[in-house]
């Protein structure tokens, strides 16, 4: 018997939507679903909720692991992925220090 992830086709959708979100608002996990839900910055310590995804569980957490394994495996993207984390920290830091 053939694995399902080699049976799986993926066809080619000009439909697909593309989402832009500030940030993951909420998660929660179930024995079935899990959700997702992101937001975008809607002033100081403000989000607002956009969209909330509903997958299956097995099938998110297989996500995780594969964006895991990909990053991972990318020394490059590992330093990107530092500089950027340093580089909001330091704003972050600078924007706290500002006086309101």
């Amino acid at each position: 018997m053939k694995d399902k992830k080699q049976e799986l086709k993926i066809r080619p959708n000009t439909e697909t939507q593309v989402i832009y979100a500030d940030k993951i608002i909420n998660f929660s996990a179930g024995p079935a679903v899990s959700k997702l839900t992101l937001g975008m910055d809607a002033g100081p310590e403000s989000m607002t909720p956009t969209i909330t995804l509903i997958l299956p569980t097995l099938q998110f957490f297989e996500a995780i692991q594969h964006i895991s394994n990909s990053i991972n495996n990318d020394a490059n993207l590992i330093d990107q992925l530092n500089s950027a984390m340093d580089a909001a920290r330091k704003h972050y830091s600078e924007f706290l220090k500002k006086p309101t």
